[in-house]
C-alpha cells in the first residue's frame, strides 16, 4: 500500500507541537520530528489536502509552515517510533519509557509502546494530565479515561491505586495499542472498550480524565456530566489556551467548578470539581 509523507518545515517546538496535535485528528499513522522538521505518514488515498491546509491556516502559529509531498511504500510504523521515542520523566517519582528502553530509576514507570496512538508522554497535555494525577489521591475511586489511546492515563491511574478504570477509545487500533500496553504494565483489570461515549451503559466515576480535543468535549459534555456524582473531579486537556476560556464556560454551565489551570506552551490542562 503507498504512503504519503509529509515534510513540513518546523521554526519552533511549539510549531511542532501544535501541528502533531492537530494531524492525529486526521487519519495520520505517524509522526517523526528531525532536525527543523516533522515528518508525517498517511496512507495515499485517505490524504485529502484540501482538509490539511484548512487546519494549517485556522492557526497563526502554524499557518506560515511550507511542506513537501513524497510517495513512499508501506512503513515499519514501529522502527519510526523507535526512532523518536525517547524516555521522559514526568517529576521525580513518574517516568515513561519503551520496552526497548533500559529501566528509569524512579519509584513508578509506565511502559508504553505507542505503535500509532497518540499519548506516549512527550506531548504537553499529557504531560500536564499526568502532573495533576501525581498530585491527586487516586486510592479507591473508580475512574474513566475518556478517549484512552495508548491507554497511558488508565495505567497511571490503576498504579496510583483506582478501584476501577474504564478505558474508550473509538478507534480500534488504539484500543488495540491500550490493550498491549495494560498487558505489558501488569494492569490487564482495566476495563477496555471500543466505541464512543455515548455507547457505553451511563455510570458514574469518582474521577474523569479527558484529553482529546476541544470539539470532542464539547460534544460530550452533557454525557460526561451525567457520569459525575456532586463531587467528581474532571481533568480535561487536549485544549489550546485560546481555547481555555470557552471549555470552561461549558462545563461551568454543567456544574463544573474550576479548581487549578495547567499551561504549557500554547496548551491548557483545566481540573474542575463537579458541585
Amino acid at each position: 500500500m503507498q504512503y504519503t509523507k509529509l515534510a513540513f518545515r518546523i521554526k519552533s517546538q511549539e510549531q511542532s507541537e501544535l501541528l502533531m496535535a492537530l494531524l492525529s485528528e486526521l487519519p495520520f499513522e505517524s509522526f517523526e520530528e528531525v532536525d527543523n522538521a516533522l515528518h508525517a505518514f498517511i496512507k495515499s488515498k485517505e490524504f485529502e489536502r484540501n482538509k490539511l491546509l484548512e487546519i494549517i491556516n485556522e492557526y497563526e502559529v502554524i499557518n506560515d509552515i511550507k511542506f513537501t509531498e513524497t510517495k513512499i511504500p508501506a512503513t515499519n510504523w514501529n522502527q519510526v517510533w523507535e526512532r523518536n521515542f525517547s524516555p521522559i520523566y514526568v517529576n521525580d517519582l513518574w517516568s515513561v519509557r519503551a520496552n526497548f528502553h533500559e529501566p528509569l530509576n524512579t519509584k513508578n514507570e509506565i511502559i508504553i509502546n505507542p505503535k500509532m496512538s497518540f499519548g506516549t508522554g512527550h506531548h504537553a497535555t499529557t504531560k500536564m494530565m499526568m502532573e495533576f494525577m501525581s498530585e491527586m489521591n487516586f486510592m479507591t475511586k473508580t475512574v474513566f479515561d475518556f478517549g484512552a489511546g495508548t491507554g497511558i492515563l488508565s495505567i497511571m491511574a490503576f498504579k496510583l491505586g483506582a478501584s476501577k478504570v474504564v478505558a474508550l477509545d473509538h478507534e480500534e487500533w488504539a484500543y488495540r495499542n491500550a490493550e498491549e500496553n495494560f498487558e505489558t504494565n501488569s494492569c490487564i483489570k482495566i476495563e477496555n472498550h471500543l466505541g464512543t461515549i455515548e455507547s457505553l451503559p451511563t455510570q458514574k466515576y469518582d474521577m474523569i480524565l479527558a484529553n482529546i480535543n476541544k470539539n470532542v468535549l464539547i460534544e460530550a459534555a452533557n454525557q460526561i456530566e451525567k457520569s459525575s456524582y456532586s463531587d467528581t473531579i474532571l481533568l480535561l486537556s487536549g485544549i489550546l489556551d485560546s481555547d481555555q476560556s470557552d471549555i470552561i464556560s461549558i462545563f461551568s454551565a454543567l456544574n463544573f467548578s474550576v479548581e487549578e489551570v495547567k499551561t504549557n506552551l500554547q496548551w491548557c490542562a483545566i481540573k474542575f470539581i463537579k458541585l
